[in-house]
């Protein structure tokens, strides 16, 4: 038998028809992408459709104008096209409608747009229903993402029937779809023709869709507000917000994991991480100048500082899997973050403060305890000591053994494995105190064979200057960052991190120094409670058993009338006479002889 070959050239409708999308999970609902939209109603088919319903020639050229010229009527003419009703397009041009009046409400006939609409009285009642159907697969939004030199994250607020441009998405999938107590998360997939990222080769198109639980707008304002406050490659990046349903929604780049899934990937990473110290240093100091930029006030948002107030491995987003290397952290969840200004910066009670039991600092346990930014310096010292863990012991040691050490090692009812505990002396004082199987375990990884300067250095900035009973005695961000950027020039050379501004950079004498408190106990380390804490034993007792005893620097003799200035470590600020810049030999420079020149 023969077979007969049509040449023809699908219609519009037809074409309209075979590129619509299926939106995942959603059964019967499509949208047509806008590329799609673009290439199949062009001026030429237009007037081809145009002809086949008998418009006459002569008026062909000036509806195609009116078609095409902005405003435009591309979206209206090929939602009648679906509907076999192509020649009215001549009615919603007369009656000044255009692609910019979509969407149309079943209200709108009785409305706004009655006067307009009159037309589609002499329409079926069918051919109504189908238009309003039809019309929201020509809807689906376009995401105009922040880029080089779009800064701000848009907000939308989308109609319920708007049909959003996923080509995937795992919001039904449970096994997939993260569950928090304040949020939903899941993956999607957006349609490459409604964003305005571009599409490099290898690089993940996928984005993280967080849909708060309560249609709360005040938590949905601090959140997002936290975000855009920020622009930051170790704090993740806002990409848009939406409402939709009476609900929240916050788009974010997609992350292959969080620190959790970084250490299970390498289960037993010391041995892969032969020359990726530098990496993990370099990490820890993006993570530290990070909370810096949140806790600093904000040019311009009148001594406006941040807390983030939930620091752990679940809000440590890991960013880069198979790009080569082992990737970029970056801090997110922003859902407790608190903004204050700096009169306001220490009224937060911290008993009232929402917090991760294990990560949370002591003073969330004592009796008016204070919510100030030093609450994160102590969930950011936890976090890395639990990352030196993960270089020497593995994943194991991290999500195990560790924490049934410090649950062992817990006094309280309820038998937590948080970093401290409560401790009764008489008479009857509540303190509390780093858990001994912390100290043993810090000197555990201090003593292990196979730990570089780098690292006891770390563990040194940890113990003495972050896991602090008093938070007045722990580091602040700023502090914590310049100590660790110090480590870097000390351990791996003079280099500059990309993402510091220049300005940023510490200068030379600051970076030089040794990390602040390494080998000198703070005031009121190891216990702080509703008593007296301030009480610090002798410079010999304070010292840790590993760590150099410093040497004292006399102050050299004011002579009269000679202003001599004693520069002082800036680490030290909080004694700045104790620790004279010419201790150190990396600041005291030959070049700068006249020791008040240097700063």
């Amino acid at each position: 038998m023969a077979t007969l070959h049509v040449d023809m050239e699908p219609n519009m409708a037809c074409q309209l028809r075979r590129s619509m999308v299926d939106f995942p999970g959603k059964e019967g609902r499509k949208f047509l992408p806008i590329k799609k939209l673009e290439e199949i109603v062009t001026r030429e088919t237009t007037k081809r459709e145009l002809q086949s319903t008998g418009v006459p020639n002569g008026r062909i050229n000036a509806i195609l104008d009116d078609i095409f010229a902005p405003p435009t009527r591309r979206k209206i003419f090929a939602i009648i096209v679906l509907i076999e009703r192509a020649s009215d397009i001549q009615e919603f041009i007369r009656s000044g409608l255009d692609d910019s009046n979509l969407p149309f409400s079943k209200t709108s006939f009785d409305s706004q747009h009655a006067s307009q609409l009159q037309f589609f009285r002499a329409w079926k009642y069918v051919e109504t229903e189908f238009f309003y159907e039809h019309q929201w697969v020509l809807l689906a939004p376009f995401f105009v993402f922040p880029t080089a030199t779009i800064h701000a994250a848009p907000h939308y607020e989308f109609q319920d029937r708007v049909i959003l441009p996923y080509i995937q998405s795992d919001e039904t999938n449970p096994a997939t779809r993260v569950e928090g107590g304040f949020s939903d998360v899941w993956k999607v997939k957006i349609h490459t023709a409604h964003h305005n990222l571009p599409s490099n080769p290898g690089q993940s198109q996928c984005f993280a869709i967080k849909r708060l639980r309560r249609s709360d707008k005040g938590q949905f304002d601090s959140e997002s507000k936290a975000l855009r406050r920020f622009n930051h490659p170790h704090i993740i990046k806002l990409l848009a917000t939406y409402e939709q349903n009476k609900r929240y929604h916050l788009v974010f780049p997609w992350a292959d994991g969080d620190l959790r899934d970084l250490w299970a990937s390498y289960p037993s990473p010391h041995t892969k991480l032969q020359g990726s110290i530098r990496w993990l240093a370099g990490q820890c100091t993006g993570l530290a100048h990070a909370l810096r930029t949140i806790h600093q006030p904000l040019s311009g948002a009148g001594g406006i500082r941040g807390r983030h107030g939930d620091l752990k491995p679940d809000n440590i987003l890991w960013f880069g899997k198979g790009q080569g290397g082992l990737g970029t952290l970056v801090i997110a969840d922003f859902g407790l973050t608190k903004f204050h200004s700096d009169a306001s910066k220490s009224c937060s009670k911290a008993a009232a403060v929402a917090f991760s039991p294990s990560y949370r600092p002591p003073e969330c346990d004592i009796e008016n305890g204070m919510a100030t930014d030093r609450f994160d310096i102590w969930s950011l010292g936890c976090l890395f000591l639990e990352f030196v863990t993960w270089v020497f012991y593995g994943y194991d040691h991290v999500v195990s053994t560790f924490p049934s050490r410090r649950y062992e090692d817990d006094n309280s009812k309820s038998q937590e494995d948080k970093f401290f505990r409560v401790v009764i002396e008489p008479p009857g004082r509540l303190t509390v105190v780093v858990k001994p199987a912390v100290t043993q375990w810090v000197e555990s990884l201090r003593s292990h064979p196979s730990c570089p300067g780098y690292l006891r250095d770390v563990l040194d900035l940890v113990r003495y200057s972050m896991l602090v009973m008093d938070p007045k005695g722990r580091l602040d961000a700023d502090g914590v960052y310049r100590a660790l950027f110090a480590m870097e020039q000390k351990h791996f050379g003079r280099f500059r991190n990309e993402w510091v501004l220049e300005e940023e950079q510490p200068h030379l004498e600051e970076a030089s120094s040794p990390p602040p408190s390494a080998g000198k106990r703070p005031r009121g380390f190891g216990r702080f409670g509703d008593i007296e804490t301030d009480t610090a034993p002798g410079p010999e007792a304070a010292l840790p058993p590993t760590a150099p005893v410093p040497v004292p620097v006399k102050r050299q003799k004011q002579a009269k009338n000679e202003d001599i200035r004693n520069y002082s470590c800036p680490y030290r600020k909080r004694n700045p006479l104790r620790f004279n810049i010419r201790s150190h030999q990396k600041c005291a420079l030959t070049t700068f002889p006249d020791i008040s020149q240097v700063k």
